[in-house]
């Protein structure tokens, strides 16, 4: 049995001192004691957490600019920061497996949401046709495991719409007192997202091509919204490595759609994109799958930006 040292005496005042200091040190930059904290896990649910909060709540995202989403390892102060937040939003199905357990043991009064869970969601498949061609190599990456369903649904900004008034419900519940701010916030957040969505749906509507041919199989729900077919060259998880069964397939595919842009993620190395382009004699093109928190603009930003690059890659007229 380990002997520890005896503690220190603090004198009734220092030690009052102290616990005032350290919970004053506890308190995010700008946040005073009565702030509704949020804890977000990652860029898309950061976003959405943020512009619904406004000045009102302070939101913290967990995952910082630069790093993964799907490699996340929560830090000892990570966890503080959810153990001491009023409202903690995440996607589950595996997206980020150390978040995921970090919140099934939170104290029950911290509010929990699974964004994944919000009704009339209507969620997507995970993409069978490059799931299931993947070789025994993919054991290896159960953590990045997404199960039976898509989780990128923030792809499409209706769907996106869908989940922010589930943010702003749970924001409502956690601070009741701030509720016509939190609906304020959320109204101009949606009037943002219908404009994006009939841009990108004008934008969209006269193409000479359907088919998107992408690296990683996140744009399942853009696909589905504006009507176009999605062929992804690696799975769900940017980990996911096809086998030449596989790509031999999506080649084939490419030329009978006569495809012309082959996409891939400016976050992820363009290799398995460049292969099959230069298989088809197509072009390459970056599309953002809006994880990481963006250096410029931000998700309205982003999404515009990768319905530029759809439309020059699909002819759109």
């Amino acid at each position: 049995m380990l002997s520890l040292p005896p503690r220190p005496f603090l004198p009734a005042a220092l030690a009052t001192a102290a616990l005032a200091l350290a919970s004053c040190a506890a308190q995010p930059a700008g946040a005073g004691l009565d702030t509704l904290r949020v804890a977000a896990s990652f860029y898309p649910v950061q976003f959405l957490a943020e512009r619904i909060a406004g000045d009102t709540a302070h939101v913290i995202g967990l995952t910082p600019p630069g790093q993964e989403p799907h490699s996340l390892t929560l830090t000892g102060p990570d966890l503080a920061a959810l153990r001491e937040s009023g409202v903690v939003l995440y996607i589950g199905n595996g997206l980020q497996a150390d978040v995921e357990k970090a919140v099934s043991v939170l104290p029950g009064d911290v509010r929990v949401a699974e964004l994944l869970q919000t009704a009339g969601l209507d969620l997507l498949p995970a993409d069978p046709g490059t799931e299931e061609h993947h070789d025994a190599a993919d054991a290896e990456h159960d953590d990045h495991n997404h199960g039976a369903t898509d989780p990128h649904f923030w792809l499409d900004p209706a769907r996106y719409a869908t989940a922010a008034r589930a943010v702003a419900d749970e924001l409502t519940a956690a601070d009741p007192g701030n509720a016509d701010a939190y609906a304020a916030n959320l109204q101009a957040l949606t009037v943002d997202l219908e404009a994006l969505d009939a841009e990108l749906e004008d934008g969209l509507a006269l193409c000479a091509g359907d088919t998107l041919v992408v690296a990683h199989s996140a744009f399942g729900y853009f696909t589905d919204r504006y009507r176009l077919t999605q062929v992804g060259i690696a799975g769900l998880s940017p980990d996911d490595e096809p086998d030449a069964r596989t790509l031999a397939d999506i080649t084939q595919t490419a030329q009978a759609a006569g495809v012309g842009t082959v996409f891939f993620e400016e976050a992820l190395p363009p290799k398995l994109a460049q292969g099959v382009a230069e298989a088809v004699g197509a072009d390459v093109a970056a599309l953002e799958t809006a994880e990481f928190v963006p250096a410029d603009g931000d998700y309205l930003d982003l999404m515009r930006a990768n319905g530029r690059s759809v439309q020059a890659g699909l002819d759109c007229k």
